[in-house]
């Protein structure tokens, strides 16, 4: 998957979002363009898929094993920080900027947020800790630090290690659980 992506990515930069087709993408990736719709749905899927968000979960459901919902959420922003891609930052901020300059694909992406949010609702209500009300609101936060520390970290002028904007978003959303 992350070959098909940068392969995407590589294209978009040359060519435009508008101006690339997933039967060029396949071709750059050495594959065929049904396995591309097989494992993305679509181009924007292609664009939009986040090689962290399944180890984000598995980081959680560890968490919440052993913490509350709202400790577990803390907990997993900061550590997301510590996750790598497997581009580089320069890069990765590049990726970002073309995703968030593209309406159709930061509609998306927002559409991809709240579908998240989701996730975390069901994943915090399972231990019966809190109720489905504070269980969206918790998701809610924790999902409106991950945007903040990746805003932050993609449109510094002076940019800081993703780490340290992560590790500033679980401050904050600490501070805003805790109060």
């Amino acid at each position: 998957m992350c070959r098909v992506q940068d392969a995407a990515f590589r294209a978009a930069l040359r060519s435009g979002y508008d101006g690339t087709t997933v039967e060029a993408i396949a071709a750059a990736a050495d594959v065929s363009p049904s396995t591309v719709y097989r494992a993305f749905g679509t181009k924007e899927g292609i664009f939009l898929w986040d090689e962290l968000e399944l180890p984000a979960l598995d980081l959680l459901a560890d968490e919440l094993a052993h913490r509350s919902p709202i400790a577990a959420a803390i907990a997993v922003v900061e550590a997301i920080g510590a996750l790598e891609f497997h581009v580089s930052d320069t890069e990765m901020r590049r990726r970002l900027n073309l995703v968030l300059a593209e309406p159709g694909l930061r509609s998306s992406m927002s559409d991809e947020f709240r579908r998240f949010e989701g996730e975390l609702a069901a994943m915090f209500t399972d231990g019966g800790e809190i109720d489905a009300v504070e269980a969206r609101i918790v998701a809610a936060a924790t999902v409106a630090a991950v945007l903040a520390a990746v805003e932050a970290w993609g449109s510094a002028d002076h940019p800081v290690p993703f780490a340290t904007a992560a590790a500033d978003a679980a401050a904050s959303l600490r501070s805003v659980l805790n109060r």
